[in-house]
């Protein structure tokens, strides 16, 4: 079509209808020598609030026969009504592969929920009895999102072990045994699965079956929020949780007063539990300590090879409701392997 007034082309969109969910992004068209419209592509896109919407959406639908199968676990006939223990599993990475000729480690995702498993039996033997416990996935506890074998922002291709199908089977029952060995030692478990910059999408799903499991258990919470910040007050304690992957480590306590700030003013000890780095770093600023953990993971080739190294564990954080973090339980890779 020819504009009225500058004689033109001008694009012929106002027929099309964008599929659901996509909204045009583009029009190419080819003319003709009299300057007609011989063809035309018309780009769509689907945004990322939508896509995010739609995997929502899907997991949800998923979960639906999942709902309420989890068997009753015995509540444990002593509890520390004032103490709060959480287990933070830093980056778990199920689905990575290493290969020790060239990383000096072997690492797969067999390899990794056979630590897991161990690492939460040890720490949960270790655990005072308190009475809520979290099971505190920090992130990136898948090493791809998909089948893609991408990480999702930046195009990086990743070392992946085995099928991605297999890979969150084998991911979403970790986190389910998990659960289930917390609740014999306390009487209310909370579960978050908090996305990183390699699973931002499939934390969402993991969390939404999880919560679709446990439905009928009383004692388990499953935070599916699709936000990157929680936040949980204990007592005098204000605990802050993301991955990390987005925000200075020096700005989380601003954010903290910012976006709670009823909780700020009401607490004494005020906590960020991050991942994202695979080491330890504990920093106090004013009124808040922001701390990272390390992972039971390996190193892949290329961090191997680019000279990151960090030690390889998983902590228990024991929180007292007047006083705060009182305790450490700590279980390093060389404690679960033979």
């Amino acid at each position: 079509m020819l504009c009225k007034d500058c004689k033109k082309s001008s694009p012929q969109v106002d027929h099309f209808a964008a599929p659901a969910g996509h909204s045009v992004k583009g029009v190419s068209t080819l003319h003709d020598a009299d300057g007609k419209v011989a063809l035309q592509w018309v780009k769509t896109t689907v945004s990322e609030s939508q896509r995010e919407a739609a995997m929502r959406a899907a997991a949800e639908e998923l979960a639906k026969p999942l709902k309420g199968t989890a068997k009753r676990v015995a509540a444990p006939k002593r509890n520390l009504r004032n103490s709060l223990s959480s287990y933070n599993i830093g980056d778990g990475h199920l689905g990575m592969y290493a290969w020790a000729a060239e990383t000096g480690v072997d690492f797969d995702t067999d390899i990794a929920a056979k630590d897991l498993r161990a690492a939460i039996d040890h720490l949960v033997a270790s655990a005072p009895a308190s009475d809520t416990a979290y099971l505190m996935d920090l992130g990136d506890f898948t090493h791809a999102d998909n089948r893609r074998n991408m990480t999702p922002e930046s195009g990086n291709l990743l070392d992946v072990d085995s099928r991605f199908q297999r890979v969150i089977r084998i991911a979403v029952g970790v986190l389910r045994y998990g659960v289930l060995r917390l609740l014999e030692k306390h009487n209310k478990v909370e579960v978050f699965c908090v996305p990183g910059n390699h699973n931002p999408d499939s934390a969402g799903w993991m969390a939404l079956l999880l919560a679709a499991h446990f439905e009928s258990e009383p004692r388990v919470k499953v935070e599916t929020s699709p936000s990157k910040f929680y936040y949980r007050q204990f007592g005098k304690s204000l605990i802050g949780i993301t991955h990390g992957d987005k925000i200075k480590f020096q700005d989380l306590p601003s954010i903290m007063a910012a976006d709670q700030p009823e909780a700020w003013g009401a607490t004494k000890h005020r906590y960020w539990w991050c991942g994202h780095v695979h080491h330890t770093k504990h920093q106090e600023f004013r009124g808040c300590f922001v701390e990272t953990f390390n992972t039971l993971a390996a190193s892949d080739a290329w961090h191997h090879a680019s000279g990151y190294r960090s030690a390889r564990q998983m902590q228990r954080i024991d929180v007292d409701a007047e006083h705060g973090i009182y305790a450490r339980g700590i279980c390093n890779i060389g404690m679960i392997r033979p």
